[in-house]
């Protein structure tokens, strides 16, 4: 087993035993009012089971943070796949996986906008100070994602995304509008919570040659 296979094996322990917890609460909290505690469970245990399953079938990236998103990515398909299974229909599925990953979006999302606080109470410089460490480190580094400033004016931020690891994941599997509402859509109301306005009318997801994003203050 080659060195690189071996540590994507070893993060993707650590990283599933963090985030157990908060899928199965995630999971529980949405589901079990809709298809019952029993079901709920076993979409729970689908999906970490598919999950691990097609992210060690995938090829692994070059950095930490690219082969956290792909598994990220990986347990969202195989929730979706459980729900389908279960009888819900396509939009059923993706409506429901879409609000899963929004608690876990969330709360992921959650301490690194606290930490920008540090730095300016402006929203505009807190989701460029967030965007620099995400660049340069943590999880958006390249050469796994391509991405670049864009210039805008002082009432904006803006950057484009060339490559995203996450967006090719769900093409190979088939599932491009299930990465659209439960990845790309959820930055929408991520914006509204930072006091911001986000405008993308392109995405990698839907067949586009890159994102767009561009934060605008609120009006």
């Amino acid at each position: 087993m080659s060195t690189t296979m071996r540590d994507t094996l070893s993060m993707d322990a650590v990283l599933v035993a963090l985030l157990r917890p908060l899928l199965r609460k995630a999971i529980c909290t949405t589901l079990e009012s809709k298809v019952g505690e029993h079901a709920a469970r076993g979409v729970y245990a689908d999906a970490m089971a598919g999950g691990g399953e097609s992210f060690r079938a995938a090829a692994p990236e070059a950095t930490v943070g690219g082969r956290v998103l792909v598994r990220l990515a990986a347990l969202t398909a195989a929730l979706f796949r459980g729900l389908v299974q279960r009888g819900l229909s396509d939009t059923e599925a993706r409506e429901l996986t879409a609000e899963i990953t929004w608690h876990i979006y969330r709360s992921l999302n959650r301490w690194s906008w606290l930490a920008t606080r540090l730095r300016s109470k402006d929203p505009l410089a807190r989701v460029k100070a967030m965007m620099d460490l995400s660049f340069k480190r943590f999880p958006y580094s390249p050469p796994d994602y391509r991405m670049n400033y864009a210039q805008c004016d002082d009432q904006t931020v803006g950057f484009d995304v060339h490559r995203c690891p996450v967006a090719q994941y769900f093409k190979r599997e088939g599932l491009s509008e299930l990465c659209g509402a439960t990845f790309c859509d959820l930055d929408f109301p991520l914006a509204q919570q930072w006091g911001l306005e986000l405008q993308r009318p392109h995405t990698l997801a839907a067949g586009d040659d890159h994102c767009d994003f561009r934060f605008h203050r609120r009006s």
